[in-house]
């Protein structure tokens, strides 16, 4: 059973992780647009948006990167039901 809670722990743990690193992006961008911060923030921002290839491979890695992580997370709680349903099986107290 620990290894299951441990993989849904760590698959949780890096999905809640990702999500928050990228609203944190998200978020840097939305704050920097607000505010008068030049020719730089809109040659970064116009630059990203030229360059089709730069945000596909980046689309397509994110996409890849919470595939992995929810994978992990999906396995992690299959095994942590699994241990959960083999400790219940083996209880005598339990009627059946």
């Amino acid at each position: 059973m620990t290894d299951g809670a441990r993989f849904a722990k760590w698959g949780l743990g890096l999905f809640l992780f990702e999500v928050f690193l990228t609203f944190g992006i998200v978020a840097q961008y939305c704050v920097g647009a607000r505010w008068p911060t030049g020719e730089l923030f809109i040659q970064n921002i116009t630059l990203w948006l030229a360059c089709p290839w730069t945000f596909s491979v980046g689309k397509n890695a994110w996409l890849l990167g919470q595939a992995l992580f929810i994978a992990v997370y999906f396995a992690g709680a299959l095994l942590m039901f699994g241990a959960v349903w083999r400790v219940l099986d083996a209880d005598p107290a339990r009627p059946v």
